[in-house]
């Protein structure tokens, strides 16, 4: 590859890195469930349900049938004081599942949930069974991307989350009580299937980046391997001359990406660190818990080190030059592994 092609590839791949979001971490991604489909049916299910306790009564419903109106669907919104019941996974004729049903005296919508997965169902099946219910009853298919192509001649019209949020957000901005808990966790649903619409739009562009450059990367790849080789020498060589120099046997080597590590794996529970990348060398120490990081806080604040990087866990006390030779590396681990082994205790 000539140097011409490879900036212009660097450059496009540093446009397309610097369009990632930023991306506000929501309760849902803590709990662990933040885009299932069975999950966001559940909370979509709450908030239309009228008889729950988030006192929205038929917010989310008309939020729903005001997108329907802009798509041209003839349907009137509902007083405040309709009940509205709320079915999950209803039942059909041929004993499908409906993700969520709503009905009231005058309304039947169906709508089956789709964030992943391809649209299998068998969407004449669940039409045929909200007929019986209404023969003017309203099916959605409502997915986090456009899915036009999944509606045709099924009586089923596609609503994205993007056009029901939209409509949401606005009619959540007029909600009086925004202290109320269902307020707050209704928002954070929002900007969690937001948040994972733009990462899912960014993995489609990423791929296509990758497929259509894959024979430029694999010869970047490969240009990697040269320095990376050279890294992993070096930390062979440091490991033996440790081994050696201190008599134990708990000298480990790890590798990253673009980096290799090699640590003294102590007894006491902390490594001494010999970090080995393009930047070059970077010495210290590490520790994993948060008792022995307070533990390695206060044996640092009595010593005479100075810490050039801290992220609470690494802890790094000196930079070298990539060609700085091992045996000045070798010497300072040392002392780095000496003086902690003294001054580091578990009691």
């Amino acid at each position: 590859m000539k140097y011409d092609e490879l900036n212009i590839l660097l450059d496009e791949a540093s446009k397309l890195y610097d369009k990632i979001p930023i991306k506000e971490k929501t309760f849902m991604d803590i709990s662990g469930y933040p885009h299932y489909e069975n999950v966001s049916s559940n909370i979509l299910a709450f908030y239309f349900n009228t008889q729950e306790e988030h006192n929205f009564k038929n917010l989310l419903t008309n939020s729903l049938i005001k997108v329907l109106q802009n798509k041209g669907i003839a349907i009137d919104l509902i007083d405040d004081d309709c009940v509205v019941e709320v079915f999950r996974e209803y039942t059909t004729i041929k004993k499908n599942r409906i993700d969520i049903v709503l009905q009231s005296n005058d309304l039947v919508i169906g709508i089956e949930n789709k964030l992943d997965s391809s649209v299998y169902n068998d969407l004449i099946d669940y039409a045929e069974t909200l007929n019986q219910l209404d023969k003017n009853s309203i099916k959605i298919l409502l997915s986090l991307h456009d899915n036009s192509k999944a509606v045709v001649d099924n009586e089923f019209i596609n609503i994205t989350y993007q056009e029901l949020f939209n409509q949401l957000k606005q009619d959540l901005a007029n909600y009086k009580n925004c202290n109320n808990k269902w307020y707050i966790f209704i928002n954070e649903f929002i900007k969690n299937l937001e948040n994972y619409g733009v990462e899912t739009n960014m993995e489609e562009e990423v791929f296509k980046f990758l497929k259509d450059n894959k024979e430029k990367l694999y010869k970047i790849d490969e240009l990697r391997k040269i320095p990376m080789t050279s890294f992993e020498n070096k930390e062979n060589e440091l490991k033996q001359l440790l081994e050696y120099k201190l008599k134990v046997n708990y000298i480990r080597i790890s590798k990253e990406l673009n980096e290799i590590t090699c640590y003294i794996d102590s007894p006491k529970k902390y490594h001494v660190d010999a970090n080995l990348s393009y930047d070059g060398w970077r010495l210290g120490v590490f520790t994993w818990s948060v008792t022995n990081n307070y533990k390695m806080k206060q044996v640092i604040l009595n010593s005479n080190y100075e810490l050039i990087e801290d992220d609470g866990k690494h802890r790094i006390f000196y930079k070298y030059d990539y060609n700085t030779s091992i045996e000045d590396i070798l010497e300072k681990v040392i002392e780095i592994y000496n003086y902690f082994e003294d001054k580091f205790n578990l009691e």
